[in-house]
């Protein structure tokens, strides 16, 4: 049992922790003697005396036991917050995006109220990551101009894609839509998943007109079953495109989940064309990977977050125009 010096002398901690009470129940006592116990008119000192140290102690002891009471509420209270803020215990709510909607909501309130359920519903169902159950890892694509027929541009892109699950995903449900531009055509050649060929994991949905014939575009949909210890999948595609180069030929590519990492480089094997690159929506830009390059190719890289529907885009102008390139 551990004690507390005083005067030389030793108080049990029991006793310590109690005086309060024993305040209380003291001062109540000299209150009970002074009224009942003790005749003013023959003994007025004692009287007084028992009535202002009954009162003293007793409002003592009532401040006492307030103060310990508060003292522990406010122990128990800095015990509570900090079981229920743990990633354990906000883990297993069922109602994390209501619990997030409010703290937004409050934090929002004081500073934006006229635009706070916008930007509520925006970053929640834009930015966090809700739909999807993967994010790319890394992002890297090549894109080569090849040859221009006719007044027809071909533009090659290599993509190769990690992806990484959700931790509690079942499967993942990757989506590949391929759509060209008004005029041209979009052919998918190289489609592999680790190695394999899509058609192990996928299902081609082919987009018709009214007439029921087949149109150059469609959808590729990938149910990639979650490997173990959340390894990634590494998808490799070749597109083909062939784009009018009278349409301002351009490849815009914006992302349906977050990227990690991104990388794009781009070339013109034809010397009548040269290649502009922009970022759509970034909160950076992308830099360069080799600053002393001082070709017209295009090597840049962006190691932050790439959000949904941001991405980048790369614009393929004829030499008898002009295009001020401000990335």
């Amino acid at each position: 049992m551990g004690f507390i010096n005083q005067g030389g002398k030793t108080i049990p901690d029991g006793i310590k922790n109690a005086l309060p009470w024993i305040l209380v129940v003291l001062g109540i006592i000299f209150l009970v003697i002074a009224v009942f116990f003790i005749d003013d008119s023959k003994f007025p000192k004692w009287n007084v005396f028992l009535m202002t140290s009954g009162n003293a102690i007793l409002i003592g002891g009532v401040f006492s036991v307030f103060v310990k009471s508060n003292q522990f509420t406010t122990i128990f209270q800095k015990a509570l917050e900090n079981i229920i803020w743990t990633d354990e215990y906000l883990g297993n709510r069922k109602d994390l995006e209501q619990t997030w909607e409010k703290l937004t909501h409050l934090i929002n309130e004081s500073k934006f109220p006229d635009i706070k359920n916008d930007l509520n519903r925006i970053v929640l169902n834009n930015y966090l990551p809700k739909i999807r159950n993967y994010y790319y890892d890394s992002v890297i694509k090549d894109i080569t101009v090849k040859s221009v027929d006719n007044g027809i541009l071909q533009v090659t892109e290599h993509a190769t894609l990690v992806i990484k699950q959700h931790s509690n995903a079942k499967y993942i449900d990757y989506h590949y839509r391929y759509t060209p531009s008004d005029g041209g055509s979009e052919n998918i050649g190289i489609f592999l998943i680790d190695g394999n060929d899509k058609d192990i994991y996928s299902n081609h949905l082919q987009q018709q007109d009214q007439g029921g014939n087949d149109l150059n575009e469609g959808e590729f949909l990938l149910h990639l079953p979650p490997k173990e210890n959340g390894e990634p999948y590494t998808i490799e595609r070749t597109t083909v495109r062939q784009i009018p180069i009278d349409k301002d030929p351009f490849i815009l590519s914006t992302y349906k989940t977050h990227v990690r990492y991104c990388q794009v480089t781009a070339k013109s094997e034809i010397d009548d064309i040269f290649i502009r690159f922009a970022t759509v929506g970034t909160l950076g830009k992308f830099d360069d990977i080799n600053k002393h390059d001082t070709s017209e190719n295009i090597a840049k890289k962006y190691e932050n977050l790439i959000f949904p529907k941001q991405g980048h885009m790369l614009m393929f102008i004829p030499k008898w125009r002009s295009l001020t390139n401000d990335n």
